[in-house]
């Protein structure tokens, strides 16, 4: 008896309950031990090439930051030599090999460079490190979808345990071809949280999209648009009063009431004025919808989508600073300071 008294007054000590207020109780709302999180879909190659594709918040969120980074200009260290960089990172992709690598990291979970070397001896010679002084003679850019690891590290005591030895293309272009770890540049993505036995290939070597963790943000923002035009759309309601108008229309005569209703339309839409019958009570008006809190929403909005993906409102959106003595200065130098970490 004694040991039961300890625990419950053990349990007491922990937190407050109330059965008349319903509080700690099975009925309280705010109790955290029955929330669980659930996941989002991982979002897969085609959803992201579409999104990148056709939504322009994504495009922006995708490249901000690498365009930011490489806008001054850059190339490789002094204490490295590679003939003709400038060409050999345009020559495969127009916006560059290294920007589409960043770009395409971001937006798959991550990319790498495949960097082809002059006067290799065929397959097999893939399969090795490049020589001492080899040439480069291109720069090929393959995301996540399209490589697959294989040949991996097996001694417990190697520093590069699990990670592939060769990569094996699986994408369209270059489809089979096989080649050496050392010959790719790799552009991991998002750090991934704890490997899940539901992991594929790509999963276990890459990371995750930048647009995971914020999809639902950015699919908000697209709803909230969508809504706003279909509010535009009913900006003003027109309301028609007809004298008996259900029983019109639950009767055999319901055409004669149709016929009724397209005479009126037809006449304001030719003469811009309402023919109605003042013995028959009817009557038309329209009902105009308030717009009134709209600019405030949309900046709520704006300014949440911006938190979200970590870019300030004047970058993302365009817009100046607002509000009294607003100039944007911490925004932009805090945003700079970010570009900047990504640089290093």
């Amino acid at each position: 008896m004694t040991k039961r008294k300890a625990t419950v007054v053990a349990s007491k000590l922990d937190s407050w309950q109330s059965s008349l207020g319903s509080f700690g109780d099975r009925r309280d709302r705010g109790k955290t031990d029955r929330m669980r999180l659930v996941p989002n879909v991982a979002l897969d190659d085609r959803t992201l090439t579409n999104a990148y594709k056709d939504l322009w918040l994504v495009r922006k969120v995708v490249e901000c930051r690498a365009n930011e980074a490489l806008r001054g200009g850059w190339g490789v260290g002094d204490d490295v030599e590679i003939p003709n960089f400038e060409r050999l990172n345009t020559a495969t992709h127009e916006e560059g090999a290294f920007q589409r690598a960043l770009h395409m990291c971001a937006l798959k979970g991550g990319a790498g460079i495949f960097v082809g070397y002059r006067h290799d001896g065929g397959p097999e010679s893939l399969l090795q490190p490049a020589p001492p002084g080899a040439e480069v003679a291109f720069l090929e850019v393959f995301d996540k979808f399209q490589l697959t690891g294989t040949d991996r590290v097996r001694e417990l005591d190697s520093a590069e345990y699990d990670r592939p030895q060769v990569w094996q293309v699986t994408g369209a272009r270059r489809a089979g071809l096989r080649f050496h770890a050392s010959r790719l540049i790799r552009f991991p993505g998002l750090a991934r949280g704890t490997t899940d036995a539901s992991e594929t290939e790509q999963d276990r070597d890459w990371g995750y999209s930048i647009l995971q963790p914020v999809w639902d943000d950015v699919v908000r923002y697209g709803v909230f648009w969508q809504a706003v035009g279909h509010l535009m759309q009913l900006a003003s309601v027109g309301v028609l009063k007809l004298s008996g108008i259900i029983e019109l229309l639950a009767s055999k005569n319901q055409g004669a009431a149709e016929a009724r209703i397209d005479l009126l339309n037809e006449t304001l839409s030719l003469t811009r004025l309402m023919l109605l019958d003042a013995s028959k009570q009817e009557d038309y008006k329209r009902e105009a919808v308030s717009f009134a809190d709209m600019p405030a929403l949309l900046q709520e909005v704006q300014l949440a989508t911006s938190g979200a993906l970590g870019i300030p409102v004047t970058k993302l959106f365009g817009r100046s600073p607002a509000g009294m003595n607003a100039t944007g200065e911490s925004d932009i130098r805090q945003w700079y300071d970010e570009v900047q970490g990504y640089q290093t």
